[in-house]
């Protein structure tokens, strides 16, 4: 699963820097679209191997889940990411700012703070539950 992601970001990163040495000698040799296809094709391949066949197998509990959502969605925003800069760049004339390109590190962040704000008390909660009680067993000396 991770091979073909690196694979695909391989192939992407050699056809980006083709690109990027060709394009002003001539503009016409590789189109982007062709360039993005190894990676946009990778990261496909990578989510349906992840997330279809994995049925049989036995899903994440508790906090796990939490990680496991996470971890997929920064995965989803990176591969967003990617694609607005990568296309950003490629574009000659200002369609849109570097404000509008970073918003899936927004998001990411957002999500990431989202949930350090929601589990953070039930943590804090949790470690201040187990230090009484490890008092509370701690033999009193005599």
């Amino acid at each position: 699963r991770f091979g073909v992601m690196t694979l695909g970001s391989l192939v992407y990163k050699v056809l980006l820097l083709a690109y990027i040495l060709l394009r002003p000698s001539c503009p016409q040799c590789l189109d982007f679209t062709l360039v993005m296809v190894p990676y946009v094709a990778a990261y496909a391949v990578q989510l349906v191997m992840g997330n279809v066949t994995a049925g049989g197998t036995p899903m994440a509990e508790g906090c796990n889940v939490l990680s496991t959502l996470v971890v997929e969605l920064g995965r989803f925003l990176i591969f967003v990411m990617i694609i607005s800069v990568s296309v950003k760049v490629s574009s000659n004339g200002e369609e849109f700012s570097w404000a509008k390109v970073c918003w899936p590190i927004y998001a990411f962040l957002a999500v990431v703070l989202v949930c350090l704000c929601v589990t953070g008390p039930a943590f804090l909660f949790s470690l201040v539950n187990w230090a009484v009680s490890r008092r509370r067993e701690a033999p009193s000396p005599s």
